[in-house]
């Protein structure tokens, strides 16, 4: 495991992202140039943007794998290979390199590593931190000390809903989330982050206000739980911040175009296109959303 360390302002935006599928034909290109553009557009205001990457850049299916569909290369962008898929993020992030702070490595390129480490070529070719699948995130500020760490891993599995009622699915993600990077046994970190599932799922600290009781000779006094800093070397999990980072993958392909990839063989859920934001200030995390395009 890589621990990747920056020097940070104490306010900033940090863009969580992942899953581009690059090669493949239901890559969504207008939406990751937007989230590029969006870091461009604060490169120059006061509060920046930063952009950190989980891996499945390049879609990477070669054909002998079973995943493959002929009809789901991207041939008329020319992205056929994984060295053309690896070129084209490349492109696309160099515009915003002295902002990206880690390439991390999927699934999909995973499959490949026999032959390269596509993810290691990105970084190396883009002059960025090489995070590999998973890798701890270090922000300090521009004096050096520690604000928070994050864990950051392309992730596995699903997130079951397991519910008829769309709240309760919601919120079956949501706590499956939780369970699944809480597992990792890290205890420093106050946001864990995913990729792989092409989710937009956040959670937040469950606990803000909660009215606690104690007593003393004189009496029953109420408080609130006390201010807990994030560069603690515990961090309870209900104080925890959990982000499932989204994807850029559509699910079905134009009517007409008589493409079909492995996503709706698999009859796959739609899902939410899009990224991760977090929001920082004064060297704390304060906030955390999801980023929608739109998904089919």
């Amino acid at each position: 495991m890589e621990i990747v360390r920056h020097k940070l302002p104490r306010d900033f935006t940090l863009l969580l992202t992942s899953d581009y599928h690059f090669g493949n034909v239901n890559c969504h290109k207008e939406l990751l140039q937007e989230m590029v553009a969006s870091v461009k557009d604060r490169k120059r205001k006061k509060i920046k943007a930063y952009l950190t990457n989980l891996g499945d850049n390049l879609d990477s299916i070669a054909p002998d794998d079973k995943r493959y569909k002929h009809a789901s290369v991207d041939f008329q962008s020319g992205l056929m290979t994984p060295k053309a898929q690896a070129n084209a993020v490349v492109e696309l992030l160099s515009p915003i390199k002295d902002y990206v702070l880690a390439i991390g490595e999927g699934n999909h390129e995973a499959k490949l590593w026999n032959i390269e480490s596509f993810g290691q070529t990105i970084a190396d070719d883009l002059g960025v931190p090489f995070g590999g699948y998973n890798y701890i995130l270090q922000c300090l500020d521009p004096d050096g000390k520690l604000m928070f760490k994050v864990f950051c891993s392309h992730g596995s599995g699903r997130l079951p809903k397991g519910a008829k009622d769309p709240i309760q699915r919601q919120a079956n993600r949501k706590a499956h989330l939780k369970r699944k990077l809480d597992a990792t046994g890290f205890s420093d970190c106050a946001l864990f982050c995913m990729g792989h599932t092409h989710q937009l799922v956040t959670v937040k600290p469950t606990i803000y206000d909660e009215l606690l009781l104690t007593t003393s000779a004189s009496g029953i006094k109420a408080h609130t739980r006390p201010t807990l800093s994030q560069n603690a070397s515990y961090i309870p999990p209900e104080r925890r911040w959990y982000a499932n980072t989204g994807g850029f993958l559509k699910l079905y392909s134009p009517p007409g175009s008589k493409v079909f990839g492995y996503a709706e063989i698999a009859l796959m859920e739609p899902t939410k296109l899009g990224w991760t934001e977090v929001d920082v200030r004064d060297g704390q995390i304060v906030d955390i959303r999801g980023v929608e395009g739109y998904g089919m």
